[in-house]
């Protein structure tokens, strides 16, 4: 087991076959595309790499990455602490058909023929797909001034009663108008 700052490249399929888990922090001021999401580039998240070989004899990395990353929300336009986790499975692949092959709950990582992947960037891509396209703060804690975003009564859709909905007539303006008032 590893632990410290994250190696710029790795070999997953070395790494897979000697069982290995590296720990460390994948910090946002590394990350070009994920530091223009974010407000505050200061933010890291802690990762775990465990390497394994499963019984197909498939070279298999279990990403997992979680921590604080801050957010504009899109209600209120302030910022938003958004609490990030994400487990990746990945099976090492050389090409397509290899690809098209492995069972859904694996993602392929392609690996040619220096079989080296870049960590940093890997990493990157797995945070930007993992992060919500839109930030928002909880109803109770967002400075938007609304109360609640929900028409619905306080029971929930049950309690809805057909006639006991009442909607202002959205043509009452022009019958205002053409009256005169």
């Amino acid at each position: 087991m590893f632990i410290g700052q994250l190696p710029k490249h790795v070999s997953p399929r070395k790494l897979a076959y000697q069982n290995a888990k590296l720990e460390g922090e994948l910090a946002v001021a590394s990350c070009p595309r994920l530091k223009d999401i974010l407000v505050d580039d200061r933010a890291s998240l802690q990762v775990t790499l465990k390497f394994d070989v499963d019984h197909q004899r498939r070279a298999v990395v279990q990403c997992e990455m979680q921590g604080t990353l801050l957010m504009v929300c899109q209600r209120c336009l302030d910022v938003a602490e958004i609490q990030f986790a994400a487990c990746v499975n990945m099976a090492v692949v050389r090409n397509e058909e290899q690809a098209r092959n492995l069972p859904a709950d694996l993602d392929p990582l392609f690996v040619v023929e220096d079989e080296s992947v870049e960590l940093m960037p890997l990493l990157e891509q797995e945070v930007l797909l993992g992060l919500p396209a839109f930030a928002y703060h909880e109803n109770e804690t967002c400075h938007s001034g609304q109360e609640a975003y929900s028409t619905l009564p306080e029971g929930g859709a049950e309690e809805l009663d057909v006639e006991d909905v009442q909607r202002p007539n959205p043509f009452s303006v022009l019958a205002g108008l053409k009256t005169g008032e």
